[in-house]
């Protein structure tokens, strides 16, 4: 495509903003003979490989807090973060049914709360400093 818009009589700076492309790229492969190719990206081993499959199993018997499964996994060599673990770990857990906290209501009279606040308003006049109190 860049080709053919440069065999228009475009210049580059059109060609970059038609294609949604910088400048320079533009200027490379108008150069290049072929279109570059990206290859996909090489899969990295992650610290937790060797571990999963005991965290599956751990997780299958009930235990699904991240904290006891990473000191367990800790004893077992892992070097990793706690963070890793709860990413993965949060794939595999069914989301909570229910709420975290129940809301606590009195009927009227039964209960209050006093909030207690002190204002003051500081103001410098004249080159005195004076404090008022608003409440």
């Amino acid at each position: 495509m860049i080709k053919d818009l440069k065999s228009k009589g475009l210049s580059r700076s059109q060609i970059a903003e038609i294609c949604d492309l910088d400048r320079k790229t533009v200027s490379k492969w108008g150069k290049s003979q072929d279109i570059p190719t990206y290859k996909p990206r090489p899969l990295v081993k992650s610290k937790l490989d060797d571990y999963k499959d005991y965290i599956h199993s751990r997780m299958n018997e009930g235990c699904l807090n991240a904290t006891v499964i990473f000191d367990e996994i800790v004893i077992m060599g892992y070097i990793g973060k706690m963070t890793i673990l709860q990413v993965f770990m949060k794939k595999y857990r069914e989301p909570s049914q229910t709420r975290a906290t129940r809301r606590f209501e009195t009927p009227p009279g039964k209960q209050t709360q006093v909030d207690w606040v002190s204002l003051s308003c500081w103001m410098l006049e004249a080159g005195k400093l004076n404090i008022m109190r608003l409440f």
